[in-house]
């Protein structure tokens, strides 16, 4: 008797134990989440976040749950319909805010909340209301007072993306876009995708020699035998707007 008990109880603690060495850790969710570029590679690293932060101390919910906010961001900028791309966006936006509710200071959660905001006032053609845009511009800066190095300078990144993208009368400026583009490489001079957003910048601005530099930095950046997605996306584009650069810089 004394020894099925004592079986049992070494079976429930090498159990408890496989559990718990099979959830995945921060550094591995960040990592996981850099190779994954297909919509089911994006779903299984769901599971597996969901997972951890169900058996993660309550220390470390705030992290867990921006990163939560992140593979939702991914899975709806992948997924086609855009009943599906409006739930993914509004769930980052519930994760990032559960993030900063558990810790206001945390500048994950205000970058992808400023990201999912606008995502999803674009999908429901918001981007008129300027309550929208400075919803979004204030978490782009706070996340840019918190973690301004963070995610390859991403606070900068994301600014810059929508001084770009915006019109001059609701506030859009390529000046202020390159400005921030510039930021972001001084966080992560090794990121591609800086330097590919400041080409894009320059380009239309019309500043073509600066425009070909960046994109030749990308370039060297993305090797063609690169088997990082974000490096090949990012070559892809670089020689698609290089072409255009090269035609004006010819003419």
């Amino acid at each position: 008797m004394k020894k099925s008990l004592l079986a049992q109880i070494i079976f429930f603690i090498l159990l408890l134990a496989t559990a718990h060495a099979q959830a995945i850790g921060l550094e591995e969710a960040d990592l996981e989440f850099e190779k994954q570029d297909a919509l089911d590679g994006r779903l299984r690293l769901e599971e597996k976040l969901r997972e951890a932060a169900n058996k993660a101390s309550p220390k470390s919910q705030a992290e867990w749950a921006w990163r939560l906010a992140r593979s939702s961001l991914a899975l709806g900028d992948l997924k086609k319909k855009e009943a599906d791309k409006k739930k993914y966006y509004q769930t980052c936006i519930d994760e990032a805010e559960r993030a900063l509710t558990l810790d206001p200071r945390e500048g994950g959660g205000y970058l992808f909340r400023g990201i999912c905001r606008g995502k999803l006032g674009e999908l429901k053609g918001l981007w008129a209301s300027l309550s929208v845009v400075e919803a979004v511009k204030e978490d782009m800066e706070s996340a840019v007072k918190y973690r301004p190095a963070e995610f390859h300078g991403g606070a900068h990144r994301a600014l810059g993306k929508l001084y770009h993208r915006l019109p001059g009368f609701m506030g859009g400026s390529y000046d202020k876009a390159i400005r921030h583009f510039r930021r972001a490489i001084k966080y992560a001079p090794a990121y591609a995708d800086n330097h590919l957003f400041l080409a894009e910048s320059y380009y239309a601005s019309d500043e073509y020699r600066q425009a070909y530099q960046s994109l030749q930095t990308v370039l060297e950046l993305a090797p063609a035998d690169s088997a990082h997605p974000g490096k090949k996306s990012a070559r892809r584009k670089a020689g698609d707007l290089l072409k255009k650069v090269a035609e004006q810089i010819d003419d």
